[in-house]
């Protein structure tokens, strides 16, 4: 295979990676479940270049034997791709549906319950 043809197949299967973790509804019960108390899941679980930094290392072991990346070159570079991709779409949807709505209920619940 040519190179560009494995960095567009890196590209793609790395950030579909991305959106299956951070915003997909298939994971949203995962992501839910191993954020419940941790700023530092949530970050790194609903953050698409946090997540992308990681799944570009991983993602790399595919792709790396057959370039001259290294899996930190990969890593960075996924998450560029996975903040560039957030940032033109706005922001991730679910965490906004999943955290910040999560966050505000619990809050109108325990001031209605005082």
């Amino acid at each position: 295979m040519t190179e560009f043809v494995l960095l567009v197949r890196w590209l793609l299967f790395g950030i579909g990676i991305v959106y299956f973790i951070t915003e997909s509804s298939v994971f949203s019960p995962f992501r839910i479940a191993l954020t419940k108390g941790s700023d530092f899941r949530i970050g790194l679980l609903y953050c698409p270049a946090c997540t992308g930094f990681w799944v570009g290392i991983i993602v790399s072991n595919l792709w790396v034997h057959q370039s001259d990346w290294s899996g930190i070159e990969s890593g960075v570079a996924m998450m560029a791709v996975g903040a560039a991709w957030s940032n033109w779409r706005g922001g991730n949807s679910a965490y906004i549906l999943e955290v910040v709505e999560e966050q505000h209920d619990s809050k109108e619940e325990s001031e209605d319950g005082r």
